[in-house]
Parts: C-alpha cells; sequence; structure tokens
C-alpha cells in the first residue's frame, strides 16, 4: 500500500484537503486505482481481493482521521491567535471572569469562516485540484498494492480500466475459440477413422473377397487310378528315397572344404551331430564348399532339379547365409540368401538346367555364413539333391 498512501497524500496536497469532498473523491479515485490495479495483475482471487480493500479502507480512514485533527488544530490555533490579539475586556462585578474555552470553535460561524479563508489561502484557486483530477482520471500506470516499485507519477491515481477489461475478453475468447476448434478437430479425426477402417462392419461385410461355391463331388472327378506322389520333403515325414545325398553330417565332414578363411568344427548338438561352419569373409575366400559327384550331375542334366540344405544357427540369434552351386559344364545357379534361425530347417533352392552335356568332373554347393559381417557360424547337418524326371 505505500505506492497508493504516497498518491494519495501527493493529491491531497495538491487539493484543497480541507473540503471533505474533495477528500472523498480522492478516496474513492484511490478504491479504483486498487481495483484496476488488481485486474491488470491478473489476481482474481476472493480472499487476497478482500484483504487488499480491507487494507485501503484501514489506509483511508488513518489518512482521514489525521486529516480532520490537522484541520482541528488549525481552527484551535486560529481561535487560540485571535483570542491571544483581543483584550481581555473587564470582568463585571456580579459575573466571574469567563474565559473563551476552545471546547467549541466550531460553534462560532464567524471564527470558522476566517478560518477557512486562510486555509484556503494557502492555494492559489480551486481550479488546479481539478485540473489535478482530471490528469488523475486520465492516468495509467499504477501499481497494485504491495508493488515493489512505484512510478513516477504515482500521484496519479486515475486508471481506465475499460481498454484493460476489453481485451481480457478478446483474449479469453480466442482462447476458448482455439480449445472448441481443436476439440472438434480430433473428434472428426476419430469419426473418419471409424468410419474408414470398417470397425464397425460385421465380419461378412469386410469380408470383400469372391464367394466361393460350396464344393461339390462328381463322377468325372475320379479317373479310378491314384496318382503316384510326388517326392517331397515335409516337416515330421523327412526325405522320399528319391532324394541323392551329397553330404551327412553322421558320417564326419567328408566332403567338405573350407576357404583360406572360413572354418569347419565337427560338433554334436541335441537335434544330432553337425558341423559348424565359420565364415570370417562374405568373399570367395570365406566361402565353405560342399562336393556334388559327378553321377549326380548327370542325373540333373537338362531337368529341374531341387537341392536341398538342412542348417540351424549355431547361436540363439539369426544368421544370416548365401547358398550358390557350381556344377561346371552343366552350369551354375544363382546366389540364394537364407536366415537360419535356431531351429533346424531345410534350405530348398530350385535349379532348371537345360544343358544335356553331362559333366565329368564333380561340382559344389558353396556355403558363406557371413554375407551380413558378422561372422557368425551355422550348423550344417545335410545336403540333398532331387533329380528332376
Amino acid at each position: 500500500m505505500s505506492g497508493l498512501e504516497t498518491a494519495i497524500r501527493n493529491a491531497l496536497e495538491k487539493s484543497d484537503r480541507s473540503s471533505a469532498e474533495v477528500r472523498a473523491r480522492i478516496y474513492q479515485s484511490s478504491r479504483q486505482a486498487l481495483e484496476a490495479g488488481l485486474r491488470k495483475q491478473g489476481i482474481d482471487d476472493p480472499t487476497v481481493v478482500a484483504q487488499q480493500r480491507q487494507r485501503l479502507e484501514v489506509l483511508i480512514h488513518a489518512i482521514e482521521s489525521e486529516e480532520r485533527n490537522r484541520l482541528l488544530s488549525v481552527v484551535e490555533d486560529h481561535v487560540r491567535r485571535e483570542a491571544a490579539r483581543a483584550p481581555a475586556p473587564p470582568p463585571p462585578p456580579q459575573v466571574r471572569p469567563s474565559v473563551t474555552s476552545p471546547a467549541h470553535p466550531m460553534d462560532d460561524e464567524d471564527d470558522v469562516l476566517p478560518v477557512e479563508a486562510e486555509v484556503r489561502g494557502d492555494l492559489p484557486d480551486a481550479k488546479p485540484a481539478a485540473a489535478d483530477m482530471g490528469d488523475f482520471r486520465a492516468e495509467r500506470g499504477v501499481v497494485a498494492p504491495d508493488a515493489r516499485s512505484v512510478p513516477a507519477d504515482a500521484a496519479s491515481l486515475a486508471f481506465t480500466p475499460e481498454r484493460a477489461a476489453k481485451a481480457r475478453r478478446k483474449k479469453g475468447l480466442v482462447a476458448r475459440l482455439f480449445i472448441y476448434f481443436t476439440l472438434l478437430a480430433f473428434i472428426g479425426f476419430g469419426a473418419w477413422w471409424v468410419y474408414t477402417s470398417g470397425i464397425l462392419l460385421s465380419p461378412a461385410d469386410r469380408d470383400t473377397s469372391v464367394p466361393n461355391p460350396p464344393p461339390e463331388v462328381q463322377s468325372e472327378d475320379f479317373t479310378g487310378t491314384e496318382a503316384a506322389p510326388q517326392p517331397s520333403v515335409e516337416a515330421g515325414r523327412g526325405f522320399s528315397e528319391d532324394w541323392q545325398e551329397v553330404f551327412n553330417a553322421e558320417r564326419g565332414n567328408n566332403g567338405i572344404q573350407p576357404g583360406s578363411l572360413a572354418a569347419v568344427e565337427p560338433i554334436s548338438t541335441a537335434a544330432g551331430k553337425a558341423v559348424r561352419l565359420t565364415s570370417r569373409v562374405a568373399e570367395a575366400d570365406g566361402n565353405v564348399s560342399i562336393t556334388v559327384p559327378a553321377d549326380v550331375l548327370r542325373e540333373m542334366a537338362g531337368k529341374s532339379s531341387t537341392i536341398s540344405v538342412t542348417l540351424q544357427s549355431s547361436s540363439d540369434r539369426q544368421t544370416q547365409l548365401s547358398i550358390s552351386c557350381d556344377f561346371g559344364s552343366l552350369g551354375d545357379c544363382a546366389r540364394h540368401r537364407f536366415t537360419a534361425t535356431p531351429e533346424r530347417a531345410d534350405m530348398l533352392i530350385n535349379v532348371n538346367f537345360d544343358r544335356t552335356l553331362a559333366p565329368n568332373a564333380p561340382g559344389r554347393i558353396i556355403i558363406n555364413s557371413d554375407i551380413d559381417g558378422n561372422g557368425r557360424p551355422v550348423n550344417l547337418y545335410s545336403a540333398r539333391i532331387l533329380p528332376g524326371e
């Protein structure tokens, strides 16, 4: 309240402070300045606002008490000076001497008027007070109570709350419109997603495929003879006798030739005996070759054949590897990339050789386990070839 107290006292000094009406206008302006300061600082707590108003009223009451005491002191001083100037009349013989008591100076109208004239005589005229009050209303920048800094023109207590209130209302409206627009956008996006995703459709409505007719059995579907089973490899059934075995780890690592930057190691696993192949580079020096006999290659000449390599990853992680072949004059096959898992699996490659020229030298099935640069090994169990017919 230090800023408001200073402003009130400066306004009283520049106005006709002996007039109760002028003082009332100054006090009312200070109340309005307090309300404007609270709104400007965004203080809307009812408890805090009530406390600040009460503190201002206490301050106004104290200042008003000081003003009344000051006016009373001026009047008493004037009465004493007038009593000192006038000669004391001789007391009548029958009446005891009377002394003018200053206890009732306000009862005599003749004494009050000169005093008021003397008090107001210190000011040039009453118009500056009105001018100060005009500046008082037009001035902005009044700080709220308990402000740490007091502006230079703290004597001016007037404010214009209309512009601040309009600005706050405009900002609040824009914020509410933005919130409503954001909520509507989210709701619209959610409705569009539910509509386009088909989550509300039944399974029959979501199935956009062509409906298949119910299966029917007719007399011409059976020819009277059973088709010969095609040789294949299936989980749990193993390989048929038509498969030509070119390598089996159960009989050792014969027929395997590692490169200069590759290693071969016989091991035993839960799935049986195997050969661990480790390639240190992805180039030819890291290849491991499996020899394919020439008689098997002659059966593959001019036919479509299938190559099966049974292996698994040597660790709990997947391993990338490549399998290719070089069958001499018969030709070769493209490089195939596979992923070995911790489970034993068969890697199948279909090859088609149009050449009928039977090679006289053995061929090779080439494996490299370092195509991704990690150098992880793989476990090789067997290699088989199914010649075509």
